[in-house]
Parts: structure tokens; C-alpha cells; sequence
């Protein structure tokens, strides 16, 4: 397990990822909503990724902007949506060759289906 900062153009996206050896996939997972006191550390948000991560598919957790040490500011879900995008190229780049999926709970849920349709 390892924190990263994830450069972005507000600066960066604090994460933490659980890579497992030869995965099957890597998937990020997106926390609930940042003004509801949603982080990367919410229990159900580790807890999908500790499932995947105990499934063989290296986990990454990321906080939205503005959340913890992660810079900029609460964007009514539209700079949401290209963080978890930033998050989804750093896996990829990090962990090439394997599907990468994208999960979440509550907010990040509604984050993770828009990524999902635009991909």
C-alpha cells in the first residue's frame, strides 16, 4: 500500500493504493460527497476497495478536490467527474495491460456511471 499525490491542474489529488501482484484488473473507488464530510477514508469506500483488493484487482482510493490534502475547491460534481478521470489515467499508466474499473458509493457512485458513460 502507498500514498501518491496525483498531479491535476488545480494541483493534486491525494490517493492511496493497495497494488496486488499479477492483477486481474485495478479499479479506482470514489468517496461520497466531499460537503458531507465524504473522504477516500469513508468506511464503505474501503471497504469496496479492500473486496477488490482482496479479489486480486489492485485498489485505488483518491480524495475529490478539496477534500483532505487534495488542492481546489467543491465543484458541483463537474471538476468531480475529471478528477476521478485524472485518477482512472494515473492507474492505468501505473498498472497497464489490465481492465481498469471504476467504482463508488453514494456521490462517487454518481461519479463513477458518469465516467463510466463517457468512456
Amino acid at each position: 500500500m502507498a500514498f501518491f499525490d496525483i498531479p491535476v491542474s488545480h494541483g493534486r489529488l491525494e490517493s492511496f493504493l493497495w497494488e496486488v501482484e499479477n492483477p486481474l484488473a485495478s479499479v479506482v473507488v470514489c468517496h461520497p460527497h466531499p460537503l458531507a464530510g465524504g473522504t477516500m477514508h469513508n468506511h464503505i469506500a474501503y471497504r469496496i476497495a479492500k473486496a477488490f483488493k482482496d479479489a486480486g484487482i489492485s485498489a485505488l482510493r483518491f480524495n475529490f478536490r478539496g477534500v483532505g490534502r487534495s488542492s481546489g475547491t467543491y465543484d458541483h460534481g463537474r471538476g468531480e467527474i475529471d478528477d476521478g478521470r485524472a485518477a482512472i489515467d494515473f492507474l492505468v499508466e501505473r498498472i497497464p495491460l489490465v481492465p481498469c474499473w471504476v467504482a463508488g458509493f453514494s456521490f462517487g457512485s454518481r461519479v463513477a456511471l458518469q465516467l463510466a458513460v463517457e468512456d
